[in-house]
């Protein structure tokens, strides 16, 4: 009799941390299945409509940002940055060109972006 009484204790114990291991592997996948879900929705690509233009000031300093004006094509680091900024918030850019001195003029008043 002893034997049978520890047997169902030994059962049950057994019983309670399958339970609790089904519970938790539940509880896993469903904070999983969030995650990723949450994880497409911000990382969707952002549609035609929703891209906004960014007015920013561009002028010429070498390997930093190359490209006077809209038909010449731009290069160097700042330009770099700027695309891949845009890769991640989808915008496109307006380029004001002029001096350095003249955009920083511009934008103290509020003129480029």
């Amino acid at each position: 009799m002893n034997k049978t009484v520890s047997d169902r204790g030994t059962k049950g114990n057994f019983a309670r941390l399958f339970s609790r291991s089904v519970h938790q592997s539940f509880f896993i996948a469903v904070s999983l299945f969030f995650c990723m879900g949450m994880l497409a929705f911000f990382t969707g690509s952002v549609s035609a409509k929703e891209q906004e233009t960014v007015k920013v000031g561009y002028y010429f300093s070498h390997n930093f940002q190359e490209g006077t004006d809209d038909n010449s094509p731009k290069s160097g680091y700042s330009y770099e940055y700027l695309q891949k900024l845009a890769s991640y918030t989808g915008w496109k850019y307006e380029y004001v060109y002029g001096e350095w001195s003249d955009l920083f003029e511009q934008l103290k008043d509020g003129e480029p972006d």
